[in-house]
């Protein structure tokens, strides 16, 4: 029995909703077309709370055992974590059976893993087998070890491979020569490998009973063992050759499409106010672009329509500048398309498109005064992440906020209008009542 069958099984009256829209991640959750459909509860499946219950529509958070959900007024959220369990002391045994004990291992995985990364490196540090304690990196707000597909921790590679183990406990963050990575894919695993290109990767499948050509080569394979490590690798010079190629492109342009992602929580006002800053500054036209997802087909449909588009859309209108809000968007094709959303995005699918489909902070880097980074950045929900990122937006932490950001005054004084609206309105209704009394 699916669960809105067993929900209506249990309260007749209960009607649910299944929203169709893809759910790529944690980023996603939904929240605000929840709201829209005038629901009461939304439950999420599947990831971390990345977007916390209290900034969600429910505007409240509480945690729970295995979950989290909002408790207060409005919709209320829960997150139902989904745990994928693997035998710990298999993991273990196998790292033990394949590594050096002069390996400087760090365990990460994404978050249907996280409880089996912490029991393996309970045992591997009881077994005492590493020189050095096996490492789960934690980049905030994401648990120890896990992996966003636009979020790793950035590691201290080695300096000199199998040298003696660095730095006391809790001193600063010692080197690491190998990731091993819990997962049964590369996209997230991929953001680790762009993030720390010195460092070696291995990926424990935990779903692979055999060596797949397809995947990886097994270079690691013990025929007793039923599990297998792979090797992985990242091409970090076609990235940095392809990405460096499309900033160059977009420096030129006169006019952007600037993508804002609606899907779930991807998209960002706070970005999207900072880049229509750069844009303007530069004297660049802009024309913002609300869509779910950045598909090739759709934009080359939307260009002949943007005009009609941007109309109606309340929040799009307030992105723009007040003294472009009503001129006629281009109808030509954009030069360069910025897009916030997931910059993997721009690193996996940019190559696809015929103008440049920048990330934030690739924007920042060809419209603004950032340089380009030796190491691509793969900090989009990092706390200490670059201006790119959602929570060092200039307006602070705006992680997929709506709400345009204005000055406290601005704030204070559209209150007042308001208060005073309200008034207004109370005495001419008193004053009608009183006529009609009369009358």
């Amino acid at each position: 029995m699916s669960i809105p069958e067993a929900s209506r099984a249990n309260v007749e009256t209960l009607g649910v909703f299944v929203l169709g829209d893809v759910s790529y991640g944690a980023c996603c959750v939904d929240d605000l077309k929840a709201q829209a459909l005038g629901t009461d509860f939304l439950i999420h499946f599947g990831h971390s709370c990345l977007v916390p219950t209290q900034h969600t529509q429910g505007d409240v958070g509480a945690g729970a055992n295995r979950g989290s959900s909002s408790s207060g007024s409005g919709l209320k959220v829960q997150y139902v974590f989904v745990d994928i369990l693997v035998d710990p002391n298999e993991v273990s045994v196998q790292l033990q059976e394949l590594l050096l004990p002069t390996e400087k291992v760090a365990l990460q995985g994404t978050i249907q893993y996280t409880k089996t990364l912490h029991a393996v490196k309970r045992l591997l540090d009881a077994s005492g087998y590493f020189l050095q304690p096996p490492l789960l990196p934690q980049v905030l707000p994401l648990t120890a070890g896990e992996v966003l597909g636009s979020t790793a921790f950035a590691q201290q590679p080695l300096s000199h491979r199998h040298s003696p183990p660095v730095g006391p406990p809790g001193g600063e963050m010692p080197e690491i020569s190998t990731v091993v990575f819990l997962a049964d894919g590369r996209f997230h695993l991929e953001a680790s490998m762009i993030q720390n290109p010195g460092i070696r990767f291995l990926r424990f499948d935990p779903f692979t009973k055999f060596s797949s050509e397809i995947l990886a080569p097994c270079i690691l394979c013990v025929p007793r063992i039923s599990q297998c490590l792979y090797r992985e690798s990242y091409d970090h010079q076609r990235l940095h050759k392809l990405r460096t190629s499309a900033i160059q492109k977009a420096r030129t342009a006169k006019t952007v499409g600037l993508l804002f992602s609606t899907l779930g929580r991807q998209g960002s006002v706070g970005l999207a106010e900072d880049l229509l800053a750069l844009l303007e500054k530069r004297g660049i036209a802009a024309t913002p672009i609300l869509m779910a997802e950045f598909a090739i087909h759709k934009l080359q449909a939307l260009f002949p329509f943007i005009d009609a588009f941007i109309q109606a859309s309340p929040c799009l209108c307030e992105l723009l500048p007040v003294g472009r809000r009503h001129q006629r968007a281009q109808t030509s094709p954009s030069d360069a398309m910025p897009q916030i959303g997931c910059p993997r995005l721009s690193i996996d699918w940019g190559a696809s498109f015929p103008v440049p489909l920048l990330s934030p902070y690739e924007a920042h880097v060809a419209f603004g005064e950032q340089p380009y980074l030796e190491v691509y950045p793969m900090d989009f929900y990092a706390r200490d992440g670059g201006p790119w990122t959602n929570y060092n937006a200039s307006g602070g932490d705006r992680r997929g906020s709506l709400a345009v950001r204005a000055p406290l005054e601005s704030r204070k004084a559209e209150l007042r209008a308001r208060l005073l609206e309200k008034q207004q309105q109370k005495k001419l209704q008193g004053a009608s009542a009183a006529v009609a009394k009369k009358a």
